[in-house]
């Protein structure tokens, strides 16, 4: 199973980014594979084992806790954008009719967490916005806080 051109380690490592990325692990906190389980699977050492595990810890995609195992850690859930689109275009696409209404709309101060992700200067001001997504005038989803720069913030209608 394991390639012989790349340590032993990192091919753990890229395995199991792959199967978290991919939606195997999906909810911040789900368990994975015991060390056990994983040099089994990959007949190495725990020492290879715990390499692999190590690596993705310091890149913050899991967290592990002594004698309970290693866990999906809850800010690296992400799937890989292939295309980012428009809703009301999504919906066109289904035969349906589209739209977004905001509920909600204020400028914030946004924490550092935010400004952060948004290569913002910390304490910036941000535009959050709550919206409900509508397809034929049915409400489909609720879009929670949505952290916007102003310049941006300020292209949105309504609330």
């Amino acid at each position: 199973m394991l390639e012989d051109n790349k340590p032993k380690h990192e091919q753990i490592s890229d395995w199991l980014r792959e199967k978290i990325g991919a939606g195997h692990f999906i909810v911040a906190g789900d368990r994975l594979p015991s060390e056990n389980e994983l040099g089994e699977k990959f007949d190495v050492s725990r020492v290879t084992v715990r390499h692999a595990l190590k690596t993705l810890e310091s890149e913050g995609i899991i967290y592990r806790r002594q004698g309970l195992g290693s866990f999906v850690d809850e800010a690296k859930i992400s799937q890989p954008i292939v295309c980012l689109t428009d809703f009301e275009e999504d919906m066109k696409r289904a035969g349906l009719k589209g739209r977004s209404k905001i509920i909600a709309k204020e400028v914030v101060t946004g924490t550092r967490h935010i400004t952060q992700k948004l290569d913002l200067e910390p304490d910036s001001k941000l535009v959050q916005l709550d919206r409900v997504r509508l397809a034929n005038d049915k409400a489909i989803a609720f879009d929670k806080t949505c952290w916007l720069p102003p310049l941006y913030g300020q292209l949105f209608r309504g609330a």
